[in-house]
């Protein structure tokens, strides 16, 4: 399975969704995620993908299934094939960060001064970076997709 690593974005802000025939509230920033998971293959090509999804998986209403679960993420993380952690929708800046890291074999000291701004400022902007959840998951990740 995929493990999502991502921001839920404003918690006020929801859309409704069917999961399995049953309606939830997601957040714009997860229904993007989805969406743009979506849209990666045409219906046809659809690979049967299992993903973990906190916001889907746990049920958000109950605190005491919430407070349960918190004590799983590690393994949730560590055992997930991949974790996709979801940065947001692309951006200009994050096109010229990403294709500069995706070169891992770049010399950022020889690099364009507009790359090596563009990758600094991603990464030091967003709140993805902001969330100290991410060290768990991207920490016990065995493979991490940006």
């Amino acid at each position: 399975y995929y493990a999502l690593s991502y921001v839920w974005g404003d918690a006020q802000d929801k859309i409704p969704v069917l999961v399995n025939g049953k309606q939830l509230l997601i957040t714009r920033n997860l229904e993007s995620f989805l969406q743009r998971q979506r849209n990666t293959f045409s219906p046809n090509e659809q690979p049967s993908r299992i993903f973990w999804v906190d916001a889907i998986c746990i049920d958000q209403t109950n605190l005491e299934e919430r407070s349960r679960q918190v004590a799983f993420m590690a393994d949730i993380y560590k055992e997930a094939d991949t974790v996709l952690a979801w940065l947001g929708e692309e951006t200009p800046i994050s096109r010229i960060a990403m294709t500069a890291l995706s070169r891992p074999d770049a010399d950022y000291d020889t690099a364009s001064n507009e790359e090596t701004f563009a990758v600094l400022k991603y990464f030091q902007s967003g709140y993805y970076w902001d969330r100290l959840w991410i060290v768990q998951e991207l920490f016990h990740a065995r493979r991490i997709i940006l």
